[in-house]
């Protein structure tokens, strides 16, 4: 029998190729360094970068200082902003060659150009020959003109509480701040009824202390009435397209008057009047019927239905609506409440008109007994200015400011200043 044998394949060892180890070797030094090159211009970069944001930060502050304060300097240089100005905000930034260029356009707004260099040192750089990276930035910003009435409440509280002086200046103070060639300012002042003082004009700080230096208080706030005469303002005037549209109301206490269509008694000619009714601060007491005109307390109506006036005083009775609109009952409580109801309603609409409403509150020295609640309230104004948009943030976000003594209001009004120029002034960075 013959024997069968079984054969196992031996496999040979693979051939190994000469230098394939070596080229590999190479490539992967080739790789290491490739990467270590790329790393160390990223660095180049990254610290090119950091002195780019540093320099578009500093072009940017310098650009909108100067986009604010465009008229401090304009003896120097024909559209208000001096060399000296950029050269002393910039010099600790290591900012070269620092070039400005400011331009007004027909629309009254003023752009504020802005271009520097800096330079940042560079390591890997090095291998083309370049010790520095130098960095280039523009910044450009952009001052827009802005219409704004100041509305002032003229009610006697002023004077009981001593304001009116510590007012006069704070509000020349304030005025001030704005360009006389770029921005139109003008007065509304209310107390039973509201009248334009100074209408939207450019050269308004001598008509605007002019007016505020006769001004003399009387009873009442009809602060609806001066919204509503403010608003009326801005419109008289004619809208800029470019324009902030702004009103900056002042108020030492809560509303007591408010102007409306009312039923007048039967048997009464006419069976309406447009007017305004008023209450003392506080209680149940009425304090008259009045004209929207000129602040005139109506006694009665003739049998033609003509009102018979006489001059604005609590002595004098005066008729009565039937009721309020809405049914309301005629009393000191009602008035006040439909008062504070009507100017927030104006608040509303001049907001609804992209007006942007800033309230100072003042509350003076602490008030007698029976005048404790002749100080705003500060919820209230809150209310009015659409405080930091908590009543709507769709709309026109303002301020409102409290001031508590007469030395406090040239910083309540500076603050406001501040608000309006910041909200003014846009940037741009290239």
């Amino acid at each position: 029998m013959a024997l069968r044998t079984e054969t196992t394949p031996v496999r040979s060892a693979p051939r190994r190729i000469r230098g394939s180890r070596g080229a590999v070797v190479a490539a992967s030094l080739l790789w290491l360094s490739a990467a270590f090159v790329s790393a160390g211009f990223a660095l180049d970069l990254t610290a090119a970068h950091r002195a780019g944001t540093r320099l578009s930060d500093a072009l940017e502050a310098a650009a909108r200082e100067g986009a604010r304060s465009t008229g401090i300097a304009r003896a120097t240089n024909a559209f208000g902003v001096s060399d000296a100005v950029w050269t002393e905000g910039l010099n600790a930034t290591d900012i070269t060659d620092v070039r400005l260029d400011v331009d007004r356009t027909e629309s009254d707004t003023i752009h504020v150009r802005l271009s520097g260099l800096t330079t940042a040192p560079v390591r890997f750089g090095k291998l083309l020959g370049r010790d520095i990276a130098v960095v280039a930035r523009q910044s450009e910003a952009i001052r827009y003109p802005i219409d704004m009435t100041i509305v002032v409440d003229a009610s006697f509280s002023l004077h009981r509480n001593g304001g009116l002086p510590a007012l006069r200046d704070a509000v020349a103070e304030f005025v001030g701040q704005f360009e006389e060639d770029v921005d139109r300012i003008g007065l509304v002042t209310y107390s039973t009824w509201a009248a334009e003082r100074v209408e939207l004009r450019r050269d308004f700080r001598g008509p605007i202390a002019a007016s505020l230096a006769q001004l003399s208080p009387i009873t009442d706030a009809a602060t609806d009435e001066g919204l509503r005469v403010a608003k009326q303002s801005l419109a008289n005037a004619g809208q800029r397209a470019t324009a902030e549209r702004v009103v900056v109301l002042f108020t030492d206490g809560p509303p007591t008057a408010y102007a409306d269509r009312f039923p007048m008694p039967d048997r009464t000619s006419p069976a309406y009047f447009d007017g305004i009714v008023a209450a003392y601060i506080n209680g149940p007491s009425y304090r008259g019927l009045f004209s929207s005109a000129d602040g005139r307390k109506v006694r009665y109506f003739s049998d033609s239905g003509i009102a018979i006036t006489t001059d604005n005083a609590s002595y004098a009775t005066s008729v009565a609506p039937k009721y309020l609109p809405g049914k309301y009952r005629v009393d000191g409580h009602n008035i006040r409440a439909q008062a504070a109801a009507h100017a927030q309603n104006r608040a509303n609409l001049l907001r609804a008109d992209d007006t942007t409403l800033y309230v100072v509150g003042y509350r003076g020295r602490t008030p007698e007994p029976e005048h404790r609640a002749d100080v705003p309230d500060l919820a209230f104004v809150r209310r009015l200015a659409n405080h930091g948009g908590r009543l709507d943030r769709g709309a026109p976000a303002g301020r409102a400011v409290l001031a508590g003594q007469p030395e406090d209001l040239g910083p309540a009004f500076a603050r406001i200043a501040d608000d309006i120029l910041g909200n003014a002034v846009r940037s741009e960075i290239r």
